[in-house]
């Protein structure tokens, strides 16, 4: 073998290789889709079933004292003072809630799980007729290079049955992901986590926000500034000088978050009319792939099969 045939190898490997991790790729990307676009379709099924509100805890726990210095000060003498205190209050509250379907538009779910649907089953379907296609071109360079025989380009009828193939798969894959993602939003109840900041650490328990909370302590000095006044006495005055300041330190305890649950309303459709669809639908889906893939080989079965006869007969004697 002479370097233009190595240097023709390498390129066409190359080239083959492309071409099917594009195509490959494509495909995988329309799986994905499809899958988001069923767990899309059944999340919109229970949004009008949620509700939304917010709860919030405030605690602030503050201990420090209270200075006072009383200098007599034509007597230079001084009296410190202090006098300690402590205080603590806390508020724990919530929102009225709100339908879900206030804040999340049911349309704009609707519409994003039947874009990921479609994208998802065009993905798919130019994923497998480019690899269908391109095993074609392998195929015949194969047989030709190696026994000498031309097999016939796919028919149209072959690639409508590649195609087929892949769009019922999509089928399948949406029933699946949505049957799947109902029946875990039906048994789980929720929908949402809950959001909360912090998102853990020390939890409180009250009447309205039950969740983590982060406490952070700084301290407070603030300096109340000087007065002075004058004592009269019968053989004196004095002259007092008071110095205030408070020195505390605080502890601020808070945390809050939205928190999403059931509304108390009836899904519809039901979970056993959505998980009977699915299934029977994705498995309809399912066995109908099967059956255009049966065929889509029988086809190219029958294309290497002429081909080869066609070559026995031209070197029959």
């Amino acid at each position: 073998m002479g370097w233009a045939d190595r240097f023709w190898t390498a390129t066409n490997w190359v080239l083959d290789t492309t071409v099917h991790a594009v195509a490959d790729t494509m495909s995988y990307c329309g799986t994905l889709a499809c899958t988001l676009g069923g767990a899309a379709y059944a999340l919109s099924n229970v949004l009008p079933l949620q509700e939304v509100n917010a709860a919030y805890y405030g605690g602030v726990h503050a201990v420090g004292n209270f200075s006072l210095g009383i200098n007599i000060t034509n007597l230079n003498y001084n009296i410190p003072e202090w006098l300690p205190f402590a205080y603590s209050n806390q508020v724990n509250n919530d929102t009225p809630a709100y339908n879900l379907t206030d804040y999340i538009s049911l349309g704009m779910v609707s519409s994003m799980s039947t874009i990921c649907i479609g994208s998802g089953i065009v993905l798919k379907t130019l994923g497998a007729n480019i690899n269908h296609w391109q095993e074609n071109r392998e195929e015949r360079r194969f047989y030709t290079h190696r026994k000498g025989i031309q097999i016939s380009n796919p028919q149209l009828k072959e690639y409508l049955y590649v195609s087929a193939e892949a769009f019922s798969r999509s089928i399948s894959t949406v029933m699946l992901s949505n049957g799947v993602t109902a029946a875990i939003l039906y048994f789980s109840g929720r929908v949402f986590p809950d959001f909360t900041y912090p998102p853990n650490g020390e939890k409180v328990h009250g009447e309205h926000y039950n969740g983590a909370v982060i406490t952070q302590p700084f301290n407070v000095t603030v300096d109340l500034g000087e007065s002075n006044f004058t004592v009269p006495l019968y053989f004196e005055n004095l002259n007092v000088l008071l110095k205030k300041a408070v020195d505390t330190t605080v502890n601020a305890t808070y945390g809050g978050g939205f928190f999403i649950k059931p509304n108390g309303a009836t899904q519809n459709p039901s979970l056993a009319v959505t998980e009977t669809v699915s299934s029977t639908v994705g498995i309809s889906a399912y066995l109908a792939s099967n059956f255009f893939a049966t065929k889509s080989r029988e086809m190219h079965s029958e294309r290497i099969h002429d081909a080869e006869a066609s070559t026995y007969t031209l070197i029959d004697p």
